[in-house]
């Protein structure tokens, strides 16, 4: 099931040890009604946070890409 999770995170061009590392940092926050937006194809990574610097380039890169 992770390998799923992370080729899942690959065909998406999301890092997954970003995506895994962020996931478990905030499912304890969601419910089982919207917990579908943590996964891969769903995943929108909190803007803000200093850490998540390299993850935020990947993406504005990807957006940009379009």
């Amino acid at each position: 099931m992770i390998y799923s999770l992370f080729s899942t995170c690959t065909l998406h061009d999301i890092n997954p040890y970003n995506w895994l590392k962020d996931v478990l940092e905030r499912m304890h926050t969601y419910t089982t009604k919207n917990l579908h937006e943590l996964l891969p194809q769903n995943w929108k990574p909190v803007i803000g946070k200093s850490d998540d610097s390299e993850m935020l380039t990947d993406r504005i890169a990807d957006i940009e890409r379009g």
